[in-house]
């Protein structure tokens, strides 16, 4: 089952609470992330059921990206002893 969340589709995750995010602000937070050395991002897709990891950042942004569906596990980079469900985070 597929929800419609128009205004809430994303959120960042990356050190700070979850915060909302549009399409156009995805775009400048992915570049101002990586420009300040945030290692990893992780931005959560509400409508697709999918996690995007964002990792090795550089002064015009992340130059790996990595899409995880309900199923896998992500383990953060800097935390490995710590595995995540997707399907935890997506979970009403």
């Amino acid at each position: 089952m597929r929800y419609d969340f128009p205004k809430l589709r994303y959120y960042w995750v990356s050190g700070n609470p979850l915060r909302a995010m549009n399409e156009t602000n995805i775009k400048l937070a992915k570049v101002l992330y990586a420009k300040n050395g945030i290692f990893e991002s992780w931005l959560v897709d509400l409508n697709e059921f999918q996690v995007e990891v964002y990792l090795n950042p550089t002064a015009n942004g992340y130059l790996n990206k990595h899409v995880f569906d309900t199923g896998k596990i992500l383990i953060p980079k800097r935390l490995s002893h710590i595995e995540i469900p997707v399907s935890n985070i997506l979970s009403p």
